[in-house]
Order: C-alpha cells, then structure tokens, then sequence
C-alpha cells in the first residue's frame, strides 16, 4: 500500500487473506474503491511499494507469489494501470521494504526475506530506470518485515524493528542519510515485543 501524490488516494495491491493471495488494486480517497487497469503484477504478498517523487509513480517490487516463489519483478503506477519495467539490474527475488529518499532522489530498498528461509541486509536504489546496489559505510543486520519510510523533518530514510529470520526475533532501530547507515542512538524506541510494524510520514504538503 503506498499514497498516490499525483491522483491523492492511497493504493492498495494485492495482498494474503488465507488461503488466497489477491491480484486487485484498490483505491482510497473517502472510502475504498475497486479499480479495473489494464494490466497488473501477478497475485502476491509482501512487495515493497512506495511513492517516487521524482517519477511521480508508485513503485512496486518482488513479494511473495501464489505458489511460494519469491519474486523479484518491477512495476509502476500511473493513477490508471500498472507497467512492468524490465531494469538492467535487479535484487535477488525476496518480500522487502522500499522507501523513498528525497535528497538522492531515489527509492531505496534494504534486506528481506525469501523462501529459501534466507534474510538480507543489502541496500538498493531505484533511479526510475534500473535499480543500482549500494555499499554504504555500515548497515543494519539482515532482516525481515522491517518499517522504512522517509523523514522529511530530519532529511533521512528511518527504518525500524523486522525480523532477523523466518521466526526469528525483531532487531533493533536505525537510521541513515541516503541509503540505509549508521544506528540511531535516539535513546528511546519502541520496545520491539515480537512487533512486525508498518510506519509511514504523513507529508505537509497541501
């Protein structure tokens, strides 16, 4: 689910509801809205989704499919159907969190998870055109399930909790200029208690 800046209504797609995984978009602005494109991603859980302001595009990436398998596909939004972008370089297949970084203008991606029960801790970015591997100075642990969203208030990517595993226990809070850095010493968080949380900045813009 990410907020559509262009057309003002938070997008939803797809998703998991035991035992069926959704392939439908939906819309919001006052009340839900199923939409009808001409084309989407496959049914899946778990993508990375967000707002690209330098695209003016939603960006879509990997999940989880119907099947099992990890996915690692790129799709955008325009306000009225999805496109699949075929990049030059992607991440390795995996359910992940993206963000968008204002200053650099580009999305990032950090760790995930995939079916081969394997974590990650690599950091990517999406120019609009082809994803690009990073290699920042340091970096937190691989993880799953982790909440990414910008912090327009302090000029960074903030990233919290996940899971260090399939099952395993939540990790601990971090923040970064740019692409994912350095741990926040904020000397109070929320207390990880198992959580798999979602966090997201609401934008001031009118």
């Amino acid at each position: 689910m990410a907020y559509d800046q262009a057309t003002h209504e938070t997008v939803l797609f797809g998703g998991f509801g035991n035992p069926e995984y959704y392939v439908d978009t939906w819309a919001c602005r006052n009340g839900w809205t199923k939409l009808a494109p001409a084309s989407s991603p496959s049914a899946r859980s778990g993508p990375g989704m967000v707002w690209d302001g330098a695209a003016e595009n939603i960006v879509l990436f990997g999940g989880l499919s119907s099947d099992g398998t990890s996915l690692n596909d790129t799709w955008t939004w325009d306000g009225s159907t999805w496109t699949q972008q075929f990049p030059a370089a992607s991440p390795s297949p995996r359910r992940t969190t993206i963000a968008y970084d204002d200053p650099t203008r580009t999305v990032v991606l950090f760790g995930g998870d995939s079916t081969n029960n394997a974590a990650y801790n690599d950091t990517w970015t999406w120019n609009g055109a082809t994803w690009t591997r990073q290699s920042p100075a340091s970096a937190p642990s691989a993880r799953s399930m982790a909440s990414m969203a910008y912090d327009a208030s302090v000029g960074v990517v903030v990233l919290f909790g996940g899971s260090s595993g399939p099952g395993g226990r939540p990790t601990i809070p971090g923040h970064g200029t740019g692409p994912i850095g350095p741990q926040s010493t904020r000397p109070m968080s929320p207390l990880p208690g198992g959580r798999r949380p979602w966090i997201t900045i609401r934008s001031l813009r009118a």
